[in-house]
């Protein structure tokens, strides 16, 4: 038994939760007898908050254990969740494998359905077995969460879906707080976000710049009331303070530029981070605006009033593209051929839907597939792939997605 306390909270006087776990001793060795081919071990490890929950855990664990059912249980519960959350398809096998692997992650990270009380704090890319020097920032949640996880929960676990809101929801405070701090209204969520929706990130220039998160947040809030229709969560529960919330943000951190007769965005940084401090980030602009036609369209199925500046900045907001070559600059100033970190005006076609013609978005396409860093992240080619399947040229596609497996760690498609 071991367990150890937080030691330096989130905020000043704020909670220092502490961890507890249980486990059984293992080993040094495991030795087969000499006609033996396999033998199976049992060991078992409880987590939990408190002392007396992780030893109610781990005695119920060692009762299952002892009456030879704790790995049929382990299965039934994993058989009646995939029965509501799988995805089937033909294909090859290592696609199978790596999609049912996925998933597997994805619905091992959020709250089981048996535990709707227990507090939820997020996904971090990286789990929360994370935390010494210089990997905090995988035990954190970011956009990650919204932008690449939360579209596959939601369309098959709308609960958990719902609690991933509600963690966003929840740190909505510590979001005011952060636009505050940095003179704007509304509310910004940070870069990296913990326990509070306080900016825990260790470098400045991230959670000053990389705002296209708080845009990140409500495009999934977006995507939860398209396919649910769920008003409960806006009129009851707070959803409709955090949309109003970011689309004040968004419109604070406007400024008009009289020479183009368009709102300009200054000094941030894209999904792409090999870029900082530019402006009119084609990304980020056309996230912020997608979030202030969705504030605008969601106040009126409330029957609120829609404060007027929200689609007028939303159809004024620049968005740059280059009318000679057909295709949108990553941001005001950029050089076609300039080397990016991952995809990034890619995502203005999927997920964001940003209106383009067939033309435009192959020329998206073209400009940055051979300038995106081959060792950028693994959601990068996936992106590709989307764009290439909507042109109809699936051998492009194929290409893109193969890559992905690269990402991929054996055996158990970590």
């Amino acid at each position: 038994y071991i367990y150890g306390r937080t030691l330096v909270p989130e905020v000043e006087g704020g909670p220092r939760p502490s961890v507890h776990m249980l486990w059984t001793p293992i080993p040094e060795s495991l030795t087969l007898g000499g006609e033996e081919r396999e033998r199976r071990w049992e060991f078992l490890t409880a987590v939990a908050g408190s002392e007396e929950e992780a030893k109610r855990s781990y005695s119920a664990g060692l009762a299952l254990a002892a009456a030879g059912s704790l790995l049929r249980s382990h299965v039934r519960a994993w058989a009646a969740l995939r029965r509501g959350c799988s995805v089937e398809l033909d294909g090859p096998l290592a696609l199978r494998r790596a999609l049912h692997g996925c998933l597997y992650y994805l619905l091992s990270a959020v709250p089981p359905r048996d535990s709707p009380g227990a507090p939820f704090h997020g996904i971090s890319p990286g789990g929360l077995s994370n935390g010494t020097r210089g990997e905090d920032y995988w035990g954190h949640v970011f956009w990650d969460q919204d932008t690449w996880i939360f579209p596959n929960i939601l369309l098959l676990h709308p609960a958990a879906a719902r609690a991933i809101l509600h963690y966003r929801l929840r740190t909505l405070e510590g979001a005011r707080r952060n636009a505050r701090q940095q003179g704007y209204e509304g509310a910004k969520f940070p870069w990296e976000s913990a326990a509070t929706g306080r900016e825990v990130c260790p470098e400045e220039i991230y959670g000053a710049q990389e705002i296209h998160v708080s845009g990140d947040v409500l495009v999934a809030f977006e995507q939860y009331y398209c396919t649910t229709q769920d008003l409960k969560l806006f009129q009851e529960d707070g959803g409709w303070e955090l949309v109003e919330a970011v689309a004040r943000y968004w419109c604070s951190r406007m400024e008009w530029s009289e020479e183009e007769q368009l709102y300009h965005i200054r000094g941030v940084m894209p999904p792409d981070e090999y870029h900082s401090h530019v402006d009119n980030s084609a990304y980020t602009n056309a996230v912020a605006r997608r979030s202030l036609n969705f504030a605008a369209g969601l106040a009126r199925d409330l029957l609120l009033p829609v404060p007027e500046e929200w689609e007028d900045r939303a159809r004024k907001i620049k968005v740059p593209f280059d009318e000679e070559r057909k295709y949108h600059p990553e941001y005001d100033g950029y050089s076609p051929g300039e080397p990016v970190k991952q995809a990034d005006v890619v995502l203005l076609g999927f997920p964001l839907m940003h209106p383009m013609s067939a033309e435009v978005r192959r020329n998206d396409l073209e400009m940055y597939e051979p300038v995106t860093d081959p060792a950028g992240p693994a959601m990068t080619w996936s992106m590709f792939a989307v764009g290439w399947l909507e042109l109809k040229e699936p051998q492009r596609a194929r290409s893109q997605l193969e890559k992905c497996f690269s990402n991929i760690t054996e055996p158990f498609k970590v």
